[in-house]
């Protein structure tokens, strides 16, 4: 009998979202034989459409997860509606998209091709957004008895009535929503960008195709499934799923060291500048003409992106960076707490493999030093995360079970900072 501590249950089904990614991958296949030509905007709508239907009719008929109490909707009173709370809510929501509108408009980075697509889904799906979001908020007014929330504060701030605003609830809100301005366009364009890549990868149909096209293929497909949920994750932030934004890390370092890995900070300052360790060949050619080393070196790394991706997919329609949108458990969260930081960074070794460099073991060594940095930048997100989350009593439970079950125990003897110990000061979320 297994003397490990018992972990909390998880706020995702494993098996709902891996079937959301089944009909992801299934739409697409069926793009390529009937529609191969379609334009990029519609097949990244229709396969992120596909992906996302198991996961929400479960969660909405089967889990009834709007029942929770963390989603505070399962009171079976029916609270009489605030008409004009409800339009002051609205109106915060109008407000709330004009103050990103600005930022948007503002900042060049968002001017640039990259986000193109990006604006085409925004201007598709803002009309609808706004027709049906009215009808969306009276629904959780009647059931949560809360006429008046963040929203509200903002509308009545733009009202001119800043005397008794709530400064503090303002500010989670709108650190809420920054989270989301600034992931959304990021994981929308990479989304589609796989999608679009998956619909139109040509494969030869040939006896003597090489390992790496099927590396590319499988690589492909496996990086889809991160994108897909990442993509799903920051559109369904809703209560009626009970996949709410509950908090975002309030602190400056957590923010710092998360932001510091996605564009334009990591490719336009700090790898070009700071932390360019991938100077040497990469494992392909070191591993040329031996094919066997070749295939295993390749194996290895599509096994760590798979975890990787498979560490997404747990989170399914909760994922998100810099936020608690509750705890999951499954998959690999079940061996280590941070499986998509430690097969990511691992990869990273195998893919650059910064030991071997042709010039030197000088510079080999300098590429080794400059990626442990990129490895610290994780460790130190890993930290920031958990120094957030340990505001909730479940992520406490599951972090001192996890000192018991990770497969990384054993290092703690030699490493013990590695060991999750309860905070003495969390911040205040």
């Amino acid at each position: 009998m297994s003397t490990q501590p018992a972990l909390p249950p998880s706020a995702t089904d494993l098996s709902v979202s891996l079937l959301g990614y089944g009909m992801a991958l299934a739409m697409i296949a069926l793009l390529r034989l009937a529609a191969p030509d379609i334009d990029a905007l519609s097949a990244t709508l229709l396969v992120m459409l596909a992906g996302a239907t198991p996961p929400v009719i479960a969660d909405l008929f089967v889990f009834r997860v709007y029942r929770e109490k963390a989603a505070g909707l399962g009171s079976a009173t029916r609270h009489k509606l605030d008409l004009r709370a409800l339009a002051h809510k609205c109106f915060g929501l109008v407000v709330t998209f004009i103050s990103f509108a600005l930022l948007y408009f503002i900042l060049p980075e968002y001017h640039g091709d990259l986000y193109n697509r990006y604006w085409q889904m925004v201007s598709l799906g803002l009309p609808f957004l706004l027709i049906t979001t009215p009808f969306y908020f009276a629904w959780v007014m009647r059931r949560d008895g809360n006429q008046h929330d963040a929203y509200n504060e903002v509308a009545l701030l733009a009202l001119g009535k800043i005397k008794g605003r709530d400064w503090m609830e303002i500010g989670r809100h709108y650190r809420n929503w920054l989270v989301k301005a600034f992931f959304l366009p990021l994981m929308l364009t990479y989304a589609s960008d796989s999608i679009n890549g998956l619909v139109g990868f040509r494969f030869p149909v040939t006896y003597d195709a090489t390992f790496m096209t099927y590396y590319d293929l499988a690589d492909r497909i496996v990086m889809f499934a991160d994108l897909l949920f990442a993509s799903i994750g920051y559109v369904l932030t809703l209560r009626i799923l009970n996949a709410h934004i509950r908090s975002s890390d309030p602190t400056f370092r957590g923010w710092v060291v998360a932001l510091a890995c996605y564009v334009p900070f990591w490719q336009s300052m700090l790898y070009a500048h700071f932390f360019a360790y991938d100077n040497g060949p990469n494992w392909t050619r070191w591993l040329q003409g031996h094919d066997v080393l070749l295939v295993a070196w390749g194996v290895s790394i599509l096994s760590l992106m798979a975890i990787y991706s498979l560490a997404t997919v747990c989170l399914g329609i909760r994922f998100s960076n810099l936020t608690y949108r509750g705890l999951v458990t499954s998959g690999p969260y079940r061996f280590t707490k941070h499986p998509a930081y430690v097969t990511k960074n691992i990869s990273w070794w195998l893919v650059s493999i910064p030991f071997i460099h042709g010039d030197s073991w000088v510079s080999a060594a300098r590429d080794c030093v400059l990626l442990s940095g990129v490895n610290l930048i994780y460790y130190l997100r890993a930290r920031t995360e958990e120094l957030h989350l340990s505001n909730y009593p479940e992520y406490v439970e599951y972090a001192l079970a996890m000192n018991e079950r990770s497969i990384f125990r054993p290092l703690v003897k030699f490493l013990p900072f590695l060991e999750y110990k309860v905070p003495k000061h969390l911040p205040r979320i």
